[in-house]
């Protein structure tokens, strides 16, 4: 699929699944090939700092960048899809006060997201709201499971340590 179509999503989930099964070269490889798709995208005027945002905060990396990305998309638009990935951008900065006024927002029309869930759920679980945490896990893993690669084992681990105690 990649060799057809090297859509920036598809690169990052190969190159995630090279890093989770320890093919590390490769994954840097996928990496390249995304930062030289985004400056692709950027020369020929495509705006991608929706997907920039929920790259840095999902691989923790050029946190600053994705924050100032996220926010320009919010002032840009704010549907529920930018609403989400400033929420988590803002979690990983630390922001977690500001960050969850943001995650309300993202599933403010009842949107069935199970990331959407779980971005929330990680924000709540970092302001010290337990019980609010473990809806949002249960209600993430209810609706797939394995909704990410990344994160949906993350989802499984915290829910199991928040019944726990």
């Amino acid at each position: 699929m990649i060799r057809r179509l090297p859509a920036p999503q598809y690169v990052t989930e190969l190159g995630d699944l090279y890093q989770l099964t320890g093919h590390r070269d490769l994954a840097v490889q996928e990496a390249a090939l995304l930062d030289a798709e985004e400056r692709l995208f950027r020369a020929n005027g495509v705006n991608i700092d929706l997907e920039i945002s929920l790259y840095s905060a999902d691989h923790r990396v050029h946190l600053a960048t994705g924050l100032r990305a996220a926010r320009a998309e919010y002032a840009r638009r704010k549907s529920v899809f930018v609403a989400d990935a400033l929420a988590w951008q803002l979690h990983v900065n630390g922001r977690d006060a500001e960050a969850i006024g943001h995650a309300d927002e993202a599933l403010r029309l009842g949107t069935r997201s199970a990331l959407f869930h779980f971005h929330r759920a990680m924000i709540e679980r970092s302001l010290g709201r337990a019980d609010a945490a473990r809806t949002d896990l249960d209600q993430a893993l209810a609706i797939n499971p394995h909704f990410s690669i990344l994160h949906a084992p993350e989802a499984a681990g915290a829910l199991a340590a928040l019944r726990a105690g």
